[in-house]
């Protein structure tokens, strides 16, 4: 099956059609906005709004193609070694419960893109994708993995003797939970409040000082009341 991939070639003419500009728009609507001496990223203007990475050999074949949503690779990445042989990578099977279309809903409600028109994610004056997107386990070792998305310096700092006084939004998403963190929520994630569990029922802190205040202060009433016997033999 793999076999019948028809390989790929750099077009050369691309790069006449590049000169002087930031971005050429394709017959199909794809935009290609970066483009190098073995690669280029191709811009695709249809949902899920993603790019589509390529990179070639000296003599102009395809080494590497892969699909991505800023920097995370999802679908099928296709690779061929010097010899010309093909390997494909599932990129899905590292997500956990928390797919695609669940960030990409996220993004839409935080106003960075538009999913019925594609508005927001691709920056026609700087040729940038205008979002950042990571999927990763944070360098944290208890097997979790998380989306993060950025929305750039799009936090106005106050107070700053900076030129520039903004910096990125930042959310957290669990993987498996679908969970979205702030940055200082994600930081202060596991600081969570000492809590105790008595018969079924989870108090915190302070909740469990005041109950064990009340059975306290049961417990001296009723040792201070005497029964009709204590007052007879008492």
């Amino acid at each position: 099956m793999q076999q019948l991939i028809k390989r790929e070639k750099l077009d050369l003419n691309l790069y006449k059609e590049m000169e002087g500009k930031n971005y050429i728009i394709k017959p199909n609507g794809n935009i290609i906005y970066s483009l190098g001496p073995d690669f280029y990223y191709e811009y695709v203007s249809k949902y899920p709004y993603y790019q589509i990475v390529r990179t070639f050999y000296p003599d102009n074949l395809l080494e590497n193609k892969s699909y991505c949503l800023d920097l995370v690779d999802f679908g099928k990445t296709i690779h061929y070694d010097e010899k010309g042989k093909l390997s494909v990578i599932d990129e899905d099977k590292k997500f956990g419960k928390i797919k695609l279309d669940f960030i990409l809903k996220f993004m839409e409600k935080k106003g960075l893109i538009n999913l019925k028109t594609g508005k927001g994610a691709f920056n026609f004056k700087t040729g940038n994708i205008s979002y950042r997107l990571t999927f990763s386990d944070l360098g944290i070792n208890n097997g979790r993995k998380y989306w993060v998305v950025t929305d750039p310096s799009s936090v106005f700092i106050e107070n700053s003797h900076s030129r520039f006084p903004y910096k990125d939004q930042n959310w957290y998403i669990d993987g498996e939970t679908g969970q979205v963190y702030t940055e200082e929520e994600f930081i202060n994630r596991n600081k969570s409040p000492k809590t105790t569990t008595f018969q079924g029922k989870t108090y915190t802190e302070e909740e469990w000082k005041a109950f064990e205040q009340e059975q306290w202060e049961k417990y001296q009433a009723n040792k201070n009341h005497k029964s009709f016997w204590d007052k007879l033999f008492g």
